[in-house]
């Protein structure tokens, strides 16, 4: 959230975190998810942008699964909604609800192939008007078992090797995965 802030800022948006400090630890390729989230936030960052919110809002919640095999993570916007014949789109490539010059329609899909090589989920609700809500699950990662920490979730890195294409709608978001990458 920290490279989104000022983005936060500059939309007047308010962000409401709540998250499970006792989380298990899940292995991830931190920057593929952050890469997951940022796609997600700037995309509700720009709907809320579109309309007159008193209070343009963002929440993210954590929790464990009631199995305890599964992290929960939901992002939350109350700006328009996707209108619901868009909603079983939206993770199809090259949909775009934007302007040309705006986006290509690859961030939701490249998310949901990042969610998917995770061995996770990722799913979009929405009231056209209410906001939308997307939930990603990613499992408690094996080798630590599933016993809870009481602690912060701990990020089990995979050694990086190969190459990295790195595609986005956003102009901004390539820039700053360059950067993180390099």
């Amino acid at each position: 959230f920290a490279l989104m802030s000022y983005n936060f800022r500059m939309h007047n948006i308010v962000v409401r975190r709540d998250y499970d400090a006792t989380l298990p630890a899940i292995e991830l390729d931190e920057y593929q998810v952050q890469q997951v989230f940022m796609n997600i936030i700037l995309n509700a960052i720009q709907a809320m942008e579109g309309v007159k919110l008193e209070e343009p809002r963002l929440s993210v919640h954590t929790a464990l699964a009631e199995d305890e095999k599964m992290v929960c993570i939901r992002i939350e916007d109350n700006g328009p909604g996707i209108p619901q014949k868009d909603l079983a789109r939206i993770f199809t490539p090259f949909f775009t609800t934007k302007k040309a010059d705006e986006g290509t329609g690859l961030g939701l899909p490249v998310s949901l192939n990042i969610v998917k090589q995770h061995n996770g989920q990722i799913r979009a609700d929405s009231i056209e008007g209410q906001g939308a809500t997307f939930s990603i699950t990613l499992p408690v990662s094996k080798a630590l078992g599933r016993q809870r920490k009481k602690h912060r979730t701990t990020i089990l890195r995979k050694p990086l090797t190969g190459r990295v294409l790195a595609v986005d709608d956003e102009k901004s978001v390539v820039e700053m995965t360059k950067r993180v990458l390099e």
